[in-house]
């Protein structure tokens, strides 16, 4: 079986208000329509521009990287250490 992506769709109306007034009102929105999830088939593939490619790479300082990335670049470098070459340039 190929990759497959899950689409979430929206039926009926759009919720009323700001994300960010609901939040701060202390209590968590209710949708006013039903969440929809279908798995679909993987059909096409759109490559990302050049300048996203080995962003990671290219960019290890930078705050997204630093948070985000690298500790999870970590985590799977740990869970497939014996899977890796053992000269991986980072």
């Amino acid at each position: 079986m190929g990759v497959v992506m899950a689409r979430r769709a929206c039926s009926g109306g759009r919720r009323k208000g700001n994300a960010n007034t609901d939040y701060a009102g202390g209590h968590t929105p209710t949708p006013t329509y039903p969440n929809v999830t279908e798995v679909v088939p993987f059909t096409e593939f759109y490559s990302a521009e050049a300048y996203h490619q080995d962003y990671y790479r290219r960019n290890p300082l930078q705050p997204y990287c630093v948070v985000d990335v690298r500790p999870k670049v970590a985590k799977l470098r740990k869970a497939l250490a014996s899977k890796l070459r053992t000269a991986v340039n980072t």
